[in-house]
């Protein structure tokens, strides 16, 4: 088999199987950024999150559900949104058609800077859950001093 060298010694192979990889990943991220535009998220709720200098925010979609259906809990470095939607069917009723989701569900989403628990906030209104969270103060160097103790 006749293989072509660059100068440094890599083959044009090796160059050309790198250039598909970079090209791949550099495909596959603009497909991640472009996926909650043109198809349906698999994940629930749907989220929006964003940032100013203070806090992160975050949205999302909880349609039909009261603020006794959802428990929101969150660590510096993690959000988690639980809640349940009910399909409930009076006595005398038949169900004919069920679309909406039913059951419990659980979303949990990495942050991208540490906040501060004690302060996060949230809100219901018309479907969508409002979540504000404070970003947590920069990590300050500091000097320790070392004390010496009595030789043994």
């Amino acid at each position: 088999m006749f293989v072509r060298t660059l100068m440094n010694g890599t083959s044009f192979d090796a160059l050309a199987h790198e250039m598909d990889r970079l090209f791949d990943r550099l495909t596959s991220w603009q497909q991640d950024m472009a996926a909650p535009v043109f198809a349906p998220s698999q994940a629930y709720p749907a989220l929006n999150v964003w940032e100013d200098e203070s806090k992160i925010h975050v949205e999302a979609e909880v349609p039909g559900l009261s603020i006794d259906q959802v428990d929101i809990s969150a660590t510096a470095e993690e959000l988690t949104i639980r809640g349940a939607h009910r399909f409930e069917i009076p006595e005398d009723g038949t169900a004919l058609r069920r679309e909406r989701p039913v059951g419990e569900f659980s979303r949990t989403i990495s942050l991208p800077t540490p906040v501060n628990v004690d302060s996060v906030e949230a809100t219901l209104r018309d479907g969508v859950l409002m979540i504000s969270l404070p970003k947590a103060e920069p990590y300050q160097t500091r000097r320790i001093e070392v004390k010496a103790l009595p030789a043994s």
